[in-house]
């Protein structure tokens, strides 16, 4: 039997705040999760609703889904260079 879950307005300041206050992140990350859903990634929460969108927003704001930070190609360099030098 699966639990009947209501969906619940999500509040934009709690999201945002998962993504250092930045809105255009959060766009981003929404956006790019609603891709993978479109792809058959399975879902990180248990949801009755079928709203690609709102799945994605609960799963940020559930902690599921986090920005990751890539490494910057110059930094990377460094690194590599410094190892040599070693």
């Amino acid at each position: 039997m699966v639990k009947k879950v209501e969906a619940k307005a999500l509040d934009v300041k709690d999201l945002k705040d998962k993504v250092d206050d930045n809105i255009f992140v959060l766009i981003n990350l929404a956006s790019k999760r609603v891709r993978e859903l479109v792809s058959g990634s399975p879902k990180l929460i248990q949801t009755e609703g079928n709203d690609l969108m709102q799945i994605a927003l609960e799963e940020i704001a559930q902690g599921k889904i986090t920005v990751g930070r890539h490494k910057d190609i110059s930094e990377e360099k460094k690194e590599s260079s410094k190892e040599k030098k070693k």
